[in-house]
Parts: C-alpha cells; sequence; structure tokens
C-alpha cells in the first residue's frame, strides 16, 4: 500500500492543488447557446423534473451527462470548478496509486505523479474556467483508463471486487461517452490494457485461463456501460419519442449533412461544406433543400458567417465556415418549422438526403460518392495537412498551454451571469460598477421601476418589488432593491395612469427622500460594488503563484518527456529476461496511444473542419502526458537499478 507518509503527502497535496482552483473562478457566457448557457439550462430543466425541457433544435446536440453533473454538483452545495477538480484528483490518484497496490511499484513515484497530476496548469487557462465539458472530461478519460487498469490488473483479488471494479469502469465509461462525441479516441488505450494484462496473465495460466480472468470484468463494464446510455436514450424516447442520445450522432442527420457535402462545387474551398453555388443549385431540385434558403441565406446565415469568420482570421467570411455549418444548418431546418418534435426534424433530415441523393443519381447535380458521415469528403492533400497540423497540436499540447493562465472577466449581462452564479458558484463578473439602491416607495398605486440614459434610452436593469397591503387612506408601501451598471442614468418611477418621473440616480442618497408626483422615494440602502474586483487580493496572490509554476511546469514537462522515452528504451534492452511492472507499462503503453490519437484527431479535424489546435481541444490528453513522461522514468530507473518493481502481477 501507499503508506501513512504518502498519504500524508498526497492530501496536502489534493488540499492545495483545490486551493489553487478556487482562484480560477468561472468565466460565465450566458449567451453560448450550443455550450455554456445549454448546459446551464439543461442543467436547470433536469432539476425542475422536466428532463432537457421542450423540444428545440438545440435539445439533443450534445450529451446530458455535463447538465446532470452541473445538478449533482449544485444539489451538493459544491462549485462546479471545485466538483470537476475533485473528480479529476480522484481520477489522478486512481493512476498514481494502481502501480504501488497491484504492481508493487515505488510509493514515491506515486507521490511524484500525483503531484505533477495536481498541478497540470491547463486546470488554470482561460478555456477550462468556461462551462464546458473539458473541465469534466479531463478527469473521465484519465479515471477511464485508470479504472480498467486497477479492474484488468487484479487477477489475485476476489471476483466479487473485480466485478465491482467493471460496474464502475462502466458507470465511468457511460458518463465518458455522454459527455462529448468523440469517445472512440480512447478505444486503442483501453485495448492496450487489456492486451497487455492478458499477455502477463497467459504467462501464468495459459491463454485460455487468461481470457477467464478477464472476460467476467470487462463483460460487467460493457454491460453496465451498455445500460446507462441504454437509459439515457429510453428517457429521450419517451420525453421526445427518439431512441437516442444525441441527434447528431443519428443516421438521419449524418445522412443529410454527408448529402449535403456530397455536391460538387464549382471551386472547392477549405472549411466550406455548403458554399453559394452548390446551395443555388441544391435549391432547384430539392424542394427540401430549398426551405433552407431563407435561413442559409438571410440574417442566420449572416450571423454564422461573422462568427465564423470572428473565429478563424484569414479564413473566407462570405461562407459558412465547415466549424459552425451544422449549427447553422439546425438553425434553418427549426425556422423552416422542422422542429416542433424530434421525429418531424428525423424524417426532414431523410427527405433532404433523399431528394439530394436523388438528385445526385439522376445526374441533376455533379456529386461524389454517398455520404452518411459529418466528415468532409476526402482529399489526399489532407495527409500533408494533417502531418503540419499535428505539430501545432503537438505543440499546444506538450507546452502545456505553454504557462498561460487567466482569470477572465464573465460577457453577457448582468441579471444572465448572476443566474450563472447561482447554478455554478463563484464567476468572475464584468470589471464595472454596479449600483445597489433598497429603499421603499409610498403611492396609491404600484409603481413601475425603470433605467434610462438621458436621451431616453433603456439600459439593463434588475428590479424586485414586494408589496405591503394598503392602508386605511389607500396608500401602498412597496419596497424594492434595484441593480444597474448605469450610475449616470435616470430612474424612472412610473405609476398606474400617471407620466413617468425621472430621478437622477447619481443624487439618490441613504436616508434622504425624494417626493414625486403622487410618490414619496426614501432610499435606505445605496451601494456601489465593483463586482469584478470582489475577492480579487486573493486571486492576485494565487495568479502570482500559478504563473511561475505553470511556465516552469512547462519546461519541466519539455525535459521529463525526452527523460522518459530513454527510461522506455532501458527497460526494453535491460530487463528483457525479467519483463517490468505490467500496471507501469499497461499505463505507459495507454498514455502514449491516448497521446497519439488525440494529436491526429484534432489534426485532422484542424485540417479539414474546424480550428482544432487549441489548448482546449488538447487538455483531456494533458494527464496522459505526464502519465506517460513520469511512467517511463519510473520504468528506466527500475531497469537499471536492475529491478523490475516486483513482476507482472495479474
Amino acid at each position: 500500500t501507499l503508506g501513512a507518509w504518502a498519504w500524508l503527502a498526497i492530501l496536502l497535496i489534493a488540499a492545495v492543488s483545490l486551493w489553487m482552483r478556487t482562484g480560477f473562478p468561472v468565466l460565465a457566457i450566458p449567451d453560448a447557446t450550443f455550450d455554456d448557457g445549454l448546459f446551464v439550462y439543461h442543467a436547470r430543466t433536469l432539476g425542475a423534473g422536466q428532463w432537457l425541457g421542450d423540444f428545440s433544435n438545440t435539445t439533443l446536440v450534445k450529451g446530458p451527462f455535463y447538465p446532470a453533473f452541473i445538478l449533482a454538483a449544485f444539489l451538493a452545495g459544491v462549485p462546479l470548478k471545485i466538483a470537476e477538480h475533485f473528480v479529476y484528483l480522484a481520477a489522478c490518484l486512481l493512476v498514481a496509486w494502481a502501480p504501488v497496490r497491484l504492481g508493487r511499484a515505488g510509493r514515491g513515484g506515486a507521490v511524484a505523479l500525483f503531484l505533477l497530476l495536481a498541478f497540470n496548469p491547463v486546470a488554470w487557462s482561460a478555456d477550462l474556467s468556461r462551462v464546458i465539458r473539458e473541465g469534466l472530461y479531463l478527469g473521465l478519460s484519465l479515471g477511464l483508463v485508470g479504472l480498467a487498469t486497477a479492474m484488468s490488473f487484479g487477477r489475485r483479488r476476489p471476483l466479487a471486487w473485480r466485478l465491482a471494479l467493471g460496474v464502475a469502469t462502466g458507470a465511468v465509461g457511460a458518463a465518458y461517452w455522454l459527455t462529448r462525441e468523440e469517445g472512440l479516441w480512447l478505444v486503442p488505450s483501453l485495448l492496450a490494457v487489456a492486451g497487455i494484462a492478458w499477455a502477463g496473465s497467459a504467462r501464468r495460466s495459459g491463454w485460455r485461463g487468461a481470457l477467464s480472468d478477464l472476460a467476467w470484468p470487462w463483460v460487467a463494464a460493457l454491460a453496465t456501460a451498455a445500460l446507462l446510455v441504454a437509459g439515457v436514450a429510453t428517457q429521450n424516447r419517451r420525453h421526445y419519442g427518439v431512441f437516442e442520445t444525441t441527434e447528431v450522432q443519428t443516421h438521419a442527420f449524418q445522412h443529410a449533412y454527408g448529402a449535403i457535402a456530397r455536391i460538387t462545387p464549382a471551386q472547392w474551398q477549405r472549411y466550406v461544406v455548403f458554399p453559394t453555388d452548390a446551395r443555388q443549385r441544391a435549391y432547384a431540385v430539392s424542394a427540401a433543400a430549398a426551405e433552407l434558403a431563407p435561413a442559409l441565406d438571410g440574417p442566420n446565415g449572416a450571423r454564422w458567417r461573422q462568427i465564423g469568420c470572428e473565429s478563424m482570421p484569414g479564413a473566407r467570411c462570405d461562407e459558412i465556415l465547415s466549424g459552425w455549418f451544422q449549427w447553422a444548418l439546425r438553425d434553418a431546418v427549426a425556422a423552416a418549422g422542422h422542429y416542433r418534435s424530434a421525429k418531424e426534424a428525423a424524417r426532414y433530415y431523410n427527405e433532404l438526403a433523399a431528394q439530394l441523393d436523388d438528385a445526385c443519381a439522376r445526374g441533376a447535380l455533379a456529386c461524389g460518392p454517398p455520404r452518411a458521415t459529418l466528415s468532409p469528403p476526402f482529399r489526399w492533400g489532407y495527409l500533408s495537412d494533417t502531418a503540419q497540423a499535428a505539430g501545432r497540436v503537438w505543440r499546444q499540447l506538450a507546452s502545456m498551454g505553454a504557462g498561460h493562465v487567466a482569470v477572465t472577466p464573465s460577457r453577457g449581462q448582468a441579471w444572465a451571469i448572476t443566474e450563472f452564479s447561482d447554478m455554478v458558484g463563484p464567476v468572475r463578473h464584468p470589471s464595472a460598477i454596479t449600483m445597489i439602491v433598497e429603499g421603499s416607495i409610498v403611492a396609491a398605486g404600484r409603481p413601475a421601476l425603470a433605467v434610462r440614459t438621458d436621451a431616453g434610452d433603456a439600459v439593463a436593469s434588475d428590479a424586485t418589488l414586494q408589496n405591503d397591503p394598503p392602508d386605511s387612506a389607500g396608500h401602498r408601501t412597496t419596497h424594492f432593491r434595484l441593480s444597474t451598471d448605469c450610475r449616470t442614468c435616470d430612474l424612472l418611477i412610473a405609476l398606474p395612469g400617471e407620466a413617468a418621473t425621472a430621478l437622477p440616480l447619481g443624487g439618490i442618497v441613504a436616508g434622504v427622500r425624494q417626493d414625486g408626483p403622487g410618490f414619496a422615494l426614501t432610499p435606505e440602502t445605496v451601494l456601489n460594488i465593483d463586482l469584478g474586483k470582489a475577492g480579487d487580493t486573493r486571486r492576485l496572490w494565487q495568479t502570482l503563484i500559478a504563473i511561475p509554476l505553470a511556465q516552469h511546469y512547462a519546461a519541466l514537462m519539455g525535459a521529463m518527456l525526452p527523460l522518459g522515452c530513454v527510461g522506455i528504451a532501458l527497460a526494453v534492452v535491460l530487463r528483457r529476461d525479467r519483463p517490468a511492472c505490467g500496471v507501469t507499462v499497461a499505463l505507459v503503453a495507454a498514455s502514449a496511444l491516448a497521446v497519439a490519437t488525440r494529436v491526429l484527431l484534432l489534426a485532422y479535424l484542424d485540417a479539414t473542419s474546424i480550428p482544432a489546435a487549441s489548448l482546449l481541444y488538447a487538455s483531456p490528453a494533458t494527464p496522459f502526458l505526464v502519465t506517460f513522461a513520469v511512467g517511463g522514468c519510473r520504468l528506466g530507473v527500475a531497469a537499471v537499478q536492475g529491478r523490475s518493481g516486483s513482476r507482472i502481477d495479474t
């Protein structure tokens, strides 16, 4: 086991890591209707017992586990980012513990691995401060591989223990699968773990015995994952009439997208799925496609063209780029009236695909081969482009963000950011002075409050009113709380049937009564608060610590990666007659495959579809990079010292 001193060190490391994480509050972007805003909305509908809410073009666009996790953290009273970090630290502990418990590796290496994983600076980046899936996906990905390793290398443990680990692995696997849509990238890693465990067991029990040892835990894991995923699909069938987890992964949507993408344009353009000339020809031969024209060629299409243009400097701005086309397409289908139900949407997508495929078959459209995928038609030039993009993705990954950490102000209306804070915990408010006025208004009727500029333009404000019963003279006291970011504006007080009276907000003083036509205003509290600076002193110190840590971390990983490779080479050369610790070998191999698969996936996406060479998309691979580097060094040290870290223990 780890021992008392190792556990004490791990607990201390975890506590400091959690404290550091509190220095980077949520970056709230309520207007991100396909990401941050959607996840919080779904968390609220789940909490209200309404599953994912009324059906629309955003309902089944992404898996439901992250909103469920947001709700669980909210109900537990734990800020979202701290809850995500708890999951990540649990996965780090599992990966650090497994070689010690199952392979009798050294405790010092376990503590060192946990230390480096716990202070992964990617968690302090601005991207992972958002209410976005990668913050949770980081821990789920590492935890899935860690659990699969513990489950596979437990031959000497009771069957009930191994089956329990199988159920846990399946549950985490289902959560992982229902969080993001590219879950297949870890399949090579999981196969490597199972293969190495089987090889070690086969040395002792023969291949049949080894297969029998592994079969039951893996069957339990796969069955649990399948049941949980099917349970989500069943809920969607109950509420929306379709047995599916996300609509984006259905054949109907992918067939329609593929049918659009197979139309041969007059001139190929990178990152453009449905250019203008292809759209016009499709509208002419397909009534279903023609229904998309008002949205794709109107304000909705212009909005998505602008978003893509701003997100990819140097790209074309006259077309909807592929990274945003599926969202523009869904908006267009909704505008055409086909998102009244999930069945109606599927029917429309099937009809669109059938009409376009028929036009292609008749020669009415010049087309490539039939398709039912979101991937663009293959071009040989993508291979060289992918190789170049792989270098960019690798540099992002290997530098662990190059030491960039940030506390970024939220973006959006104050009331929406406040709603985010209610659900996910502390947020970084925009750096603006908020004026809060609390008091009472005595008048014959219920007043209405608003904030206007001198020019009469409306200004965002949040007003809460509570009425007392009228007195004997018919006057009513209304207690109010008003907040606004415009301290130089006017407060408008309107009584029923009367013209509004404007009072300068700058002239409102606590305790000083102001009389107007038919009312008396008594401010009790007047506060001017910079919500963006609340807690800044503590966060300043945490940021000052995080910046040099992140910079030195990047340099340390730059040195450890080649050392890890050297260690693996030494283990291969020096330990041929006595294999190294199987658990460590499995974790190193799984981590190497996870990193390689993630880099290649993102590189291909970057070359063909979206700007994927970013730290946000690469972040799930960062703990595997650390595990590979530390594990390789451990194997090398064991080989040089002439010991194997015990033996392959399955």
